[in-house]
């Protein structure tokens, strides 16, 4: 069996969420004993490796020329057709398709269906993040009455193309959230946390050093407008002597980076290689996260880390039916309940134990590596049968 696997993120970097699924999604297929042979296709080959003697080729799409005449934006904003247009990415993939019998195309996203102008008839893809659910969760961030305007033009356009793959019974689609599986009669594929360390590292301790912990892709706006939120509204009314807050993650903005730098109880560590030992020295762990789709795999990956976890009602998307407040995380309805949680916490060494090595269990029993690489394989083995 030969894949065709088209990823906009390389499959190689392990830096954020999104990218990690692509490579967890790639071990996954590797592992699948009918899989003989991957070519890939990224927009992106950071950190390329040879992995896989079936990994065959790695193609990578020429980044495109950004300088394009203000009319062709409006154009491009306003059709459907053209909404995620990539000319080499479709060049690419046609001759790609032409010159490889390919069993399975495998698709990350939606919009890299379209980017590609992928004419197959039947696709596996990883939906992932509704794209509309993203757009919808940006008109509710904005205040500008003409930014709102746009972005529900664009919403129109991608509930449109995303009708158009999702409503399409020979295509098989996965997702991380159990609510749009079953929605659009998919698979359930969770996010699972990427950790370079078993997860029995972290039991009862008998120490911590006195700081919060928030990690995250800083560029990534649903991260940085979290963070501003918190330490804004709320790391007033719980920093304490010798309390410290640090943030780890590259990409956060210049004006926030000053405004934050300037409170010399907040560190900011930038991007960290290996997170193991913040985690475990960090007494608790904070995903003050208000917007964006899809679900925080930072939620699960503190909680496979052994740590007592606080998070605001929106992180826990996706993972409602089993994220339990006080049981295995803390969950904060406003900024009142987040500040009450962490004082809780704070307070509390056996709460803090106990919410620890429950959340640790819940990644152990549901979510581990070999779990996420026995539903692909299912996935697959579905595919086939169509």
């Amino acid at each position: 069996m030969k894949i065709l696997y088209v990823t906009p993120h390389s499959p190689f970097d392990y830096s954020s969420g999104a990218s990690q699924r692509s490579s967890l999604i790639l071990e996954a297929i590797i592992s699948h004993p009918l899989v003989d042979g991957i070519d890939i296709l990224t927009f992106n080959a950071v950190n390329y490796c040879k992995i896989s003697e079936k990994i065959h080729k790695i193609h990578i799409v020429k980044t495109e020329n950004n300088k394009t005449h203000f009319f062709s934006k409006i154009i491009r904003h306003l059709s459907v057709h053209k909404y995620y247009e990539n000319r080499n990415a479709t060049a690419l993939f046609s001759m790609l398709c032409k010159t490889n019998k390919y069993d399975c195309v495998l698709f990350r996203y939606i919009g890299t269906v379209e980017a590609c102008n992928c004419t197959v008839k039947k696709l596996l893809i990883d939906v992932d993040d509704l794209p509309s659910d993203f757009i919808k969760s940006k008109i509710r961030q904005t205040d500008s009455v003409l930014k709102k305007t746009l972005l529900k033009i664009d919403y129109k356009i991608v509930k449109h193309i995303q009708k158009k793959y999702l409503l399409n019974t020979s295509n098989l689609c996965t997702f991380p959230n159990e609510a749009d599986a079953s929605k659009y009669n998919g698979f359930y594929l969770p996010n699972i946390p990427y950790i370079s360390v078993p997860c029995d590292i972290c039991s009862e301790q008998e120490s911590y050093d006195p700081y919060l912990l928030f990690v995250g892709l800083m560029s990534w706006a649903p991260n940085y407008l979290g963070i501003k939120h918190f330490i804004e509204k709320i790391w007033p009314y719980v920093k304490i002597q010798r309390l410290r807050l640090k943030i780890v993650g590259k990409g956060l903005p210049l004006d926030l980076y000053q405004q934050f730098y300037s409170d010399n109880s907040i560190d900011l560590l930038g991007y960290v290689e290996d997170l193991s030992d913040l985690y475990t020295k960090a007494m608790i762990v904070v995903v003050p996260i208000y917007s964006g789709a899809g679900t925080n795999i930072k939620v699960l990956e503190s909680l496979a880390y052994s740590k007592p976890t606080v998070v605001s009602q929106y992180a826990t998307r996706g993972f409602e039916s089993d994220l339990v407040h006080l049981e295995n995380v803390m969950i904060s309805r406003d900024d009142a309940d987040f500040v009450k949680n962490i004082h809780m916490l704070l307070r509390n060494k056996e709460l803090r134990n106990e919410i620890g090595m429950k959340g640790q269990l819940l990644i152990k029993e549901k979510y581990s590596k070999k779990n996420f690489i026995w539903r692909m394989h299912t996935v697959i083995d579905e595919y086939l049968k169509r």
